[in-house]
């Protein structure tokens, strides 16, 4: 040892990436990293042996206590500790997933996951910040209407509404116990909750007060109004309702599918979107009269969608699935972000801004451009193939004949990709 005048390379045994290492004295000490790996020794570092952590999440830091005990934190607020030496490790705060979220313009959001775990952004996904957990429940549903005005939902019959922009959380009577699933909210008052077993809950004061109601039997996964009267409900089987008196009364719109319908889009009073189980999308045009299927060229469970305008939309599902459509549908193409994580929530903000939330508190942000056209000019390329002396049959395909100006669509975007880490507090996507 020589204060660090000089550094001797040691050979781990592994070639997974090594994120932290702490030391109890000269010679105890562990190292942690991609993939739960970790490693331990007694000699100061000149062997390493691998530990099953028995998690396949990445740790990123580790505080070795005694020669006997340590604990490891990782992604999305795993925390892991041992009591001796490493021989075994207890899950002590379990990974959490995020399970919907909400934006109200392109730098205001909030999502909901596992544990209560609650986080905003104010930067656009630059930066997440944890805020105190909204129960100790699992939330599925999550809607804000304003900077300060939001609701969340989930196991249990739970309903929590905040005023100061999630800060603090107080509870709602929504006179059920089953498992709640998705929220929506027009104006401070007018509000609708659904659930298991075909629960639908209406509100027209804010939550104080919630007004039971059934539409079908099925467990119904989401909710969405384009107006205070005009609504839509999807769930298991295909299941899709539709009600025009605010939810007073529901009439079952038959989907053509029998797979589970998880999450919906409302476009405007024609046009509704719904995805689900096995890469299902079904879609009207005319309200409801009438369902097609649209093909999607994956059969992944798609678990959320959302779109831009009548042209432009996302689904994400199981897998790490994202699939894009600038065709209304009629086509879809497969976006490839770098993860098998599954995704549970795509939120879209408009045509350049979307965001999209999954397990191990999976956090993805879209930034893009509108569509664009783009002329494209045959007489320049007539020209070049002139001027470059090509072929016979290139000068009679383009040259000789008519020609007629085309134009094509470019779209640019890209996906940035980070994690909600709530054991530090705060989270990045980047």
């Amino acid at each position: 040892m020589d204060g660090g005048d000089s550094w001797a390379r040691q050979d781990t045994g592994t070639d997974t990436y090594i994120l932290d290492v702490d030391f109890v004295d000269g010679s105890t000490g562990w190292a942690v990293g991609r993939d739960g790996a970790v490693l331990a020794t007694t000699d100061g570092g000149r062997t390493w042996t691998a530990q099953s952590s028995g998690v396949s999440t990445t740790l990123l830091s580790v505080e070795a206590v005694t020669a006997d005990s340590a604990v490891a934190a990782g992604i999305a607020g795993l925390i892991m500790a041992t009591r001796d030496g490493g021989a075994t490790w207890q899950v002590m705060r379990g990974v959490e997933s995020l399970a919907d979220l909400d934006f109200i313009d392109a730098d205001n959001g909030w999502a909901v996951g596992t544990y209560g775990l609650v986080l905003r952004t104010q930067d656009g996904g630059e930066m997440y910040e944890e805020l105190p957990a909204a129960t100790d429940g699992h939330l599925h549903g999550v809607k804000f209407i304003d900077p300060a005005n939001g609701w969340a939902v989930g196991e249990g019959g739970t309903i929590m509404r905040t005023v100061d922009g999630g800060q603090s959380w107080i509870p709602q009577a929504s006179g059920v116990t089953a498992t709640l699933r998705g929220v929506e909210f027009i104006d401070p008052s007018s509000g609708w909750v659904v659930g298991d077993s075909g629960i639908v809950l209406a509100t027209s004061d804010g939550g104080a007060a919630w007004s039971t109601g059934k539409a079908g039997d099925d467990t119904l996964f989401g909710v969405e109004f384009l107006d205070a009267t005009t609504g839509w409900a999807v769930g298991e089987n295909g299941v899709v309702f539709a009600t025009t008196d605010a939810g007073n009364s529901w009439s079952a719109s038959p989907s053509g599918t029998y797979r589970h319908l998880y999450d919906l889009d409302v476009v405007d009073r024609d046009r509704v979107w719904a995805v689900g189980a096995n890469g299902t999308i079904v879609h009207t045009s005319n309200g409801g009269q009438a369902w097609g299927e649209q093909r999607t060229g994956t059969a992944e469970d798609l678990l959320s969608v959302g779109f831009a305008n009548a042209r432009r939309g996302w689904a994400v599902g199981r897998g790490g699935t994202i699939i894009r459509t600038e065709k209304g549908g009629e086509s879809w193409s497969l976006e490839d972000v770098g993860t098998r994580h599954d995704l549970h929530k795509v939120h879209v903000v408009d045509g350049t801004t979307a965001f999209a939330v999954g397990n191990l508190g999976l956090l993805l942000g879209y930034e893009g451009r509108p569509d664009v056209p783009i002329g494209v000019n045959p007489l320049a390329i007539g020209l070049i193939i002139l001027i470059t002396f090509a072929s016979i049959y290139l000068w009679r395909r383009y040259i000789a004949r008519p020609f007629r100006r085309r134009s094509a669509v470019a779209t640019t975007g890209t996906w940035r990709r980070g994690w909600a880490t709530p054991a530090n507090g705060n989270a990045g996507a980047g």
